[in-house]
């Protein structure tokens, strides 16, 4: 029964050493994040004979317009900013 027990109180202590941390976890923004580097790919171009591709089927990656500037060691923001048609 002993076993049993030392069994439980270690698979308790690896559960819970999960939750914990020790800082070495950085949450701040300073760094370029992979989103920020999506370049527009180069455009399909139909075949001669063929109907032209759909431009509303594309989904532009829209251009930041007056982003504010963060301030170093910042967090995270916790959403994307929102999508907009720009113009």
């Amino acid at each position: 029964m002993t076993e049993v027990r030392w069994t439980m109180v270690l698979l308790l202590l690896v559960g819970l050493s999960g939750c914990g941390g020790d800082g070495l976890i950085d949450d701040t923004c300073d760094e370029p994040q992979r989103y920020q580097s999506a370049v527009e790919g180069k455009r399909i171009v139909a075949p001669e004979g063929l109907d032209p591709m759909n431009k509303l089927a594309e989904m532009p990656i829209p251009r930041p317009e007056n982003a504010p500037v963060r301030a170093p060691g910042t967090p995270c923001i916790e959403l994307p900013p929102p999508i907009g048609t720009g113009k």
